[in-house]
């Protein structure tokens, strides 16, 4: 209804519906390992005969890890413990042949299959590690795009790679490929197709970012007459900023909307506009937080329905209570 509101979508959403694309190939190994984590966690027998084949190898873990789709980033925690386990899972299915878990074995024999699932388990690993740089506290949209324009100079940075044979960028796969085996022919193809669909994805998710709106991240080293759709009092506030010492000093020294909160009295214009764009929630982050904090709070000892307070406490910013302050200015009883 009102038009002048600016809206956004979730930067972690975007990022998690970005990389579901990927060949044929290495759908099938992904799900292959879900059938391999599946086939031995379903069964308690199963889980235990495994458990005690891992005590007897020295291995670190003693059991696999279950996937959900719900949990974005248990992808890479599944896949790297299964290729971690790899030698584990071998001896499993070596021991209780039969010709149903025989196309299971087959893969754990098979050097192209294990090395796409290195290989998974470090791209997941990446992916992973970007998702967590954006479920921050105080992450604005600047930000968001400047992590995705980072991931997708890795991948471009990863194409060149690969295509030269070089795997260094992918540490699992490049240890499983090392020695006197070299990577597949057919699995280089298959990186090199998945990196270029993922970075299509990335950057059909992610449009290129107004380079409009950087005066408002760095209002410092930006050349007004550049930017357009800024009216002449706002032009001449902001230049006005650029050339104020004190406010550049503040400006390295606070987050981007507490800088333009500050400067909201001498220059309102300016800070009106900017505050649009920096004050917009660039991730779900808070909600799906509330939620988690919503299931922590109603517990068998906390049962109230009344959390509002609780939840503000939480979600507002990292506050620790002083405890020993509060109860000072509390009337203590004095039958006790």
């Amino acid at each position: 209804m009102n038009p002048a509101i600016l809206w956004h979508h979730c930067g972690i959403h975007k990022e998690a519906l970005a990389t579901e694309n990927m060949p044929e190939q290495f759908k099938t190994v992904l799900d292959d390992i879900m059938q391999v984590v599946n086939f031995i966690k379903s069964r308690p027998l199963n889980s235990r005969i495994f458990g005690i084949i891992c005590e007897e190898m020295g291995s670190i873990h003693k059991q696999l890890l279950l996937h959900a789709e719900v949990c974005w980033l248990s992808r890479d925690k599944v896949v790297t413990r299964v290729f971690q386990l790899r030698d584990e899972i071998r001896m499993f299915f070596l021991k209780n042949s039969g010709h149903s878990v025989s196309k299971y074995a087959d893969h754990f024999n098979d050097f192209g299959w294990l090395t796409m699932a290195a290989y998974l388990a470090d791209m997941f690993s990446a992916l992973n590690k970007l998702n967590l740089s954006l479920q921050e506290r105080d992450t604005n949209i600047f930000q968001v795009d400047d992590r995705i324009e980072t991931m997708l100079k890795k991948l471009d940075l990863w194409i060149n790679r690969t295509i030269q044979k070089n795997y260094n960028h992918f540490p699992t796969a490049f240890l499983e490929s090392s020695g006197e085996a070299i990577l597949p022919a057919q699995v280089q193809d298959k990186m090199v197709t998945h990196l270029r669909t993922l970075r299509s994805s990335f950057r059909d998710y992610f449009p290129v970012p107004d380079k409009n709106k950087n005066w408002i991240s760095d209002p410092f080293n930006t050349d007004v007459s550049d930017i357009t759709g800024l009216k002449a009092a706002q032009e001449n506030q902001l230049i006005e900023i650029s050339c104020d010492s004190a406010l550049k000093r503040n400006f390295n020294e606070s987050s981007l909307s507490s800088f333009w909160v500050n400067v909201k009295t001498d220059y309102e214009k300016i800070s009106d506009e900017a505050l649009k764009h920096s004050l917009l929630f660039s991730t779900i982050y808070l909600c799906e937080k509330a939620f988690s904090t919503l299931v922590y709070t109603k517990n068998k000892y906390k049962n109230r329905l009344q959390v509002e307070s609780d939840l503000r406490l939480h979600l507002s910013s990292n506050i620790n209570p002083n405890i020993p302050d509060l109860v000072v200015k509390k009337q203590h009883q004095l039958s006790h």
